[in-house]
């Protein structure tokens, strides 16, 4: 019953291909979407978009490490600088999305602090960047559960303590799948499972960040970038848990955005959600895309001019995504001067009322 499907688009023109590979649920969602023209096949920087669609054009998701010095992840050569001065904890760095973006952080020359529940998967992703002749001298091996507290709090420690060791932000990527054990698991799901998939899913992701914050603090930077997943505008029967915990991370992350940019005034607080699509990770074995797809959309996030996207949404084919009071943002990722013409500080009227109820001006 859960055996590997595909999704065969057919063209006007007679040909036709293979679009996409997964489970029949997930096939089920994806050609709907398909059908309803929300996803196109054609490259964001050759497709029509709806009048008020906003993308960063020329997305591309056929990069990998292989020539990573000529195509950069499709970054610009003054953004791609820009990463190599700063440094980055990455959540969930050992596989999949974790380990592209640790990848292509460190051929920037980032510092990179890799951070998951195997020590030696870790390992093995810093071997993979050395045979694709990526330099390794800037990453560090940082092992702990974004579940365990005290494994959280003396991974920090290990960070500053490490020589000439900066963070100017996260990226988090760890996450846990739903395990489907009945058709109608709001209903029956153990409450075992349901805690679970929310402690990792939501409360390890508010861990992640409460352990690098200090870390952060002592930089003055919060480029965050958390990983999300189109469940969580999604109502799906039988996958209704993970849509829950989906959709809680994308609230969380919002309302840090707003807490931290009031909190932390001077301070570059830039921290985004990124819906990084389907690919090949050990949530899904059965993809054949690769996860560097979402390499080129969150390197153009974490290399944002400042001030730049706060509590926004996107996804890793350029377009830009709005989110219950989040808006989508108004220009392209790669538009230097955009946010000299956009307000960024327009106070919620509930942010109002509560600091004049807290006292606070």
């Amino acid at each position: 019953m859960f055996g590997s499907y595909v999704i065969w688009a057919n063209y006007a023109d007679g040909s036709g291909k293979q679009v996409g590979q997964g489970d029949p649920m997930y096939c089920l969602r994806e050609a709907e979407r398909l059908n309803e023209g929300l996803v196109s096949t054609t490259p964001v920087s050759d497709r029509q978009t709806p009048e008020m669609q906003v993308v960063t054009p020329g997305i591309r998701l056929d990069y990998g490490p292989e020539g990573w010095k000529d195509h950069k992840f499709g970054l610009p050569e003054d953004r791609w600088d820009r990463l190599g001065g700063l440094g980055f904890w990455i959540f969930g760095g050992g596989t999949g999305y974790g380990q592209a973006i640790a990848t292509a952080l460190a051929a920037a020359g980032a510092q990179v602090f890799l951070t998951g529940r195997r020590k030696s998967v870790l390992a093995d992703a810093i071997d993979t960047m050395r045979r694709n002749d990526i330099p390794i001298s800037n990453c560090h091996i940082v092992p702990a559960d974004i579940n365990d507290l005290e494994a959280l709090a003396a991974a920090a420690v290990q960070i500053r303590q490490s020589p000439g060791a900066n963070v100017h932000g996260i990226v988090s990527c760890a996450a846990l799948p739903q395990h489907r054990t009945s058709p109608w698991p709001l209903a029956e799901m153990p409450g075992e499972h349901w805690q679970t998939m929310l402690s990792t899913n939501v409360t390890g992701q508010l861990n992640a960040f409460r352990a690098a914050l200090p870390l952060m603090e002592d930089q003055g930077q919060m480029r965050m970038v958390y990983f999300t997943s189109e469940a969580g505008w999604a109502n799906t029967e039988g996958v209704g848990p993970y849509n829950v915990t989906k959709a809680a991370l994308n609230s969380l992350v919002m309302s840090l955005a707003q807490e931290n940019a009031v909190r932390y005034p001077d301070a570059v607080v830039q921290i985004n959600v990124l819906d990084p699509g389907e690919a090949r990770t050990e949530m899904n074995q059965a993809s054949s895309i690769r996860p560097y797809a979402a390499v080129p959309m969150t390197l153009a996030l974490l290399s944002q001019p400042t001030p730049g996207p706060n509590g926004r949404f996107f996804h890793r084919d350029g377009r830009h995504l709005g989110f219950a009071y989040a808006r989508a943002w108004p220009a392209s990722l790669f538009d230097e001067n955009a946010s000299a013409s956009i307000d960024l500080r327009r106070p919620h009227i509930f942010r109002r009322i509560l600091h004049r109820v807290l006292g606070h001006r």
